[in-house]
């Protein structure tokens, strides 16, 4: 059933915020706490909200603030994937120039398995 995937993954990400991490892996809880609030989006949506099992931990969760996203990661060691996106307007966003007008991308994982995630917000449906 849907709601046993969403407890799931849920818990799963719950684990990714409650662990200390290496040095190699800054920043994951940041992905995942994106994630945690997609999933929780989800569950919500479909109304399924007053049949999950354990509640949400209430201090991660808060609205997620953008209109687009995308996230890659890798099951390889020790590896750099790069994520370029280029916006409606032009502009690239890098690891080299992470920040734009309207959009992120998570720090770089140059030494470990990502993941790397991109958001934007502020654009047009369609763009």
């Amino acid at each position: 059933e849907a709601l046993s995937l969403y407890e799931e993954a849920l818990g799963l990400y719950e684990h990714v915020l409650h662990e200390e991490w290496d040095s190699r892996f800054a920043q994951v809880g940041v992905v995942a706490l994106m994630e945690y609030n997609r999933v929780l989006q989800s569950i919500s949506y479909f109304n399924l909200d007053h049949r999950l099992k354990k509640a949400p931990i209430s201090r991660v969760v808060s609205p997620v603030c953008c209109d687009f996203s995308v996230v890659i990661q890798w099951d390889t060691d020790m590896t750099d994937v790069e994520l370029i996106v280029t916006e409606p307007d032009g502009s690239r966003c890098t690891s080299f120039n992470n920040k734009t007008a309207t959009g992120m991308l998570s720090r770089n994982f140059t030494h470990g398995y990502g993941p790397v995630e991109y958001l934007q917000k502020g654009i047009d449906a369609g763009e």
